[in-house]
């Protein structure tokens, strides 16, 4: 699973870049040129739930990757 760095603000974390799936990068460049509150669009919505599984792959890799570590040093 590739994740990338996105420059967005993230104020839940004090304005510090996150890594984020590409789904999610894209969403969030998508919702940056709006102003104000507004429902999302069918397109958004369906990046939304890439992005819930993109990173559902990449917490199983990761923990995957946990595991052979720990059972190697073992």
């Amino acid at each position: 699973m590739h994740l990338e760095n996105d420059t967005a603000w993230d104020s839940s974390n004090g304005g510090a870049t996150s890594l984020v799936t590409p789904s999610t990068a894209l969403l969030n460049r998508k919702l940056a040129t709006w102003k104000g509150p507004r429902m999302l669009k069918p397109s958004e919505v369906d990046l939304l739930r890439r992005s819930k599984k993109e990173m559902v792959e990449a917490i199983r890799a990761m923990v995957a990757i946990e595991a052979e570590r720990q059972s190697d040093s073992g």
